[in-house]
């Protein structure tokens, strides 16, 4: 049973070719002959519906484990995008701020702001960098880096 329906279909030939190999060379008469095949047809019939059962389990097994699969993928491209959404969020927002310092209204505003808030853009590039970096090296290697 565990070759699925092509195992029983080979089990059933080989007792069908003992069964004839039996009624010839024994002396079987026609009525025992008529019986074991009856029993052999019953038996072959249960074989093959098992062999069936057999195969579709395993082909809703893997079935399964393909499903199992892009829902980890799922949810862990979902988990990515945060991780790496977070600094790009601020990047931007950074930016937005930098332009606006650099507006001409703005004169009054220190260069020590605009080079601070710059800084802070560069912190969190290189958290994203850094976010990417873990990822690259967790899918290449398996192993996972020290968080942040």
């Amino acid at each position: 049973m565990r070759g699925g329906l092509s195992g029983a279909a080979a089990a059933s030939g080989v007792v069908q070719i003992g069964v004839v190999l039996g009624a010839e060379v024994g002396a079987l008469d026609s009525l025992a002959v008529v019986e074991l095949q009856v029993r052999v047809s019953a038996l072959t019939l249960t074989a093959l519906a098992l062999g069936i059962i057999v195969d579709e389990r395993a082909r809703a097994v893997e079935d399964l484990k393909r499903s199992l699969r892009l829902a980890a993928a799922g949810e862990m491209a979902g988990a990515i995008a945060h991780e790496i959404n977070q600094p790009l969020a601020a990047l931007h927002n950074y930016g937005s701020a930098c332009q606006i310092m650099l507006r001409p209204e703005n004169d009054a505003i220190a260069r020590s702001e605009l080079n601070a808030t710059i800084e802070k853009m560069l912190r969190e590039s290189r958290r994203a960098a850094e976010i990417v970096r873990r990822l690259r090296d967790f899918f290449r290697a398996g192993r996972r880096g020290s968080n942040r």
